[in-house]
């Protein structure tokens, strides 16, 4: 009975350290899929120029993904996975405000070139008033009218016979069919 019992207990003993053995390959597993997403995000943002608009997060996202790195070589997994997991996340929202940015700056230039735009034809506008004024004085001085106006002269007259309007014509009798 004693050599049954331990024979029992060494046997659970070994599936014990089997299956821990098993859980932690994949802790191991699971937190190096979760950094090489996090280097991926990260990339994805130095591509998407975050690293311009957006410092703060991608330090985080490096420093959380040093953190990983350093963490799965500790054999902590648990942590590995929740650093990386906080570097997408830093990754991802780097992208985000940098989208956001982009936009904005975008939205500005069309103002910017519609105000010009606006101030320009404005400017032409007073420019053609200007023109017309000194016109209008350069005309006063000499005394002729600002306003050319030309008079209707009575028209001449000829021997040929004018055509009465359409609505003053008479209207000649409709002939009648063969039928009728």
């Amino acid at each position: 009975m004693k050599k049954q019992l331990i024979l029992c207990l060494t046997a659970c003993v070994a599936l014990s350290a089997c299956a821990t053995t098993k859980a932690t390959k994949e802790a191991m597993s699971r937190a190096q899929q979760y950094i090489q997403n996090a280097e991926i995000a990260l990339d994805a943002a130095k591509n998407a120029g975050a690293e311009t608009y957006r410092v703060d997060d991608m330090n985080s996202a490096r420093m959380e993904l040093q953190s990983a790195k350093s963490e799965l070589a500790d054999k902590k997994y648990a942590e590995a996975s929740i650093s990386a997991q906080s570097s997408v996340n830093f990754s991802r929202n780097a992208i985000s405000e940098t989208e956001t940015a982009q936009r904005r700056e975008t939205e500005e230039k069309l103002v910017q070139a519609e105000e010009a735009r606006r101030k320009a034809a404005l400017a032409k506008q007073a420019k053609a008033k200007a023109a017309t004024a000194a016109k209008k004085s350069k005309l006063a001085v000499s005394g002729k009218p600002a306003n050319k106006t030309t008079t209707a002269q009575p028209a001449a007259k000829t021997n040929a016979t004018q055509q009465e309007p359409a609505a003053q014509k008479k209207e000649e009798p409709k002939k009648k069919s063969w039928w009728q």
